[in-house]
């Protein structure tokens, strides 16, 4: 079976979904808009490719704009790590929760996952997507 991957960018900001503080205040209807826009972003790049159904590995680089101004200019530059709020289990987690039935089926399971945050030329979320191959160790032992 043909190990697949795929590669999405989302242009803008990069979205943090912001969890539950109690049963009163919605969590996710702040980014209502936004993960409407993400979502059919997400359907144009996935291009109607059937869904993957893990496990998955998910690696993604969330770039957030360099500052302008030149005193900022002088701690931050492109590709210095970009070492405030959200946190990356926030931004992961948007990522996660946008992409279920677009790019994986909700039964897929996210087996592995790594992410940055980084300075960048301009404000991007820039991901990859990639089915892993998985073998039992009992089936690798009766190979060898």
């Amino acid at each position: 079976m043909e190990q697949r991957s795929y590669t999405y960018v989302l242009k803008g900001e990069p979205e943090a979904l912001v969890s539950k503080r109690s049963d009163d205040i919605p969590g996710w209807n702040t980014h209502k808009e936004t993960r409407l826009i993400t979502t059919i972003t997400l359907e144009s790049q996935h291009e109607e490719r059937p869904l993957l159904y893990g496990p998955i590995h998910l690696d993604a680089t969330f770039y957030f704009h360099t500052p302008s101004s030149r005193r900022s200019h002088i701690k931050a530059e492109d590709g210095d790590w970009y070492l405030k709020r959200p946190s990356i289990f926030f931004l992961l987690h948007f990522l996660e929760q946008s992409a279920v039935g677009i790019i994986w089926a909700d039964t897929a399971l996210i087996s592995k996952s790594s992410g940055q945050k980084l300075y960048g030329p301009e404000s991007c979320t820039v991901f990859t997507v990639t089915e892993m191959q998985h073998e039992s160790k009992s089936k690798k032992r009766t190979q060898e």
